[in-house]
């Protein structure tokens, strides 16, 4: 369901809290996140990227160490 437009942000907030928490239960601790939730971890994070440095908000970003970051997620997946 898709969130008020009063409250988005909001609401995206909190749940942005819990994919990043997820993430480091992954790296830290071993929890598995399915596959078809890493492919979404990876289009979100692709669509911030790309709109931070469409906007000129990021003038320079190591997409060697984004890379290779998107490659430990798949290590963290379950399947």
């Amino acid at each position: 369901m898709a969130n008020m437009s009063y409250c988005r942000f909001h609401n995206t907030r909190l749940d942005m809290n819990d994919c990043i928490e997820a993430l480091k239960r992954a790296e830290w601790d071993g929890e598995k996140i399915s596959k078809e939730e890493i492919k979404y971890c990876e289009w979100m994070f692709d669509s911030i990227i790309e709109y931070l440095d469409e906007e000129g908000i990021i003038d320079e970003f190591d997409w060697d160490a984004y890379e290779e970051w998107k490659s430990n997620l798949h290590e963290w997946s379950d399947d």
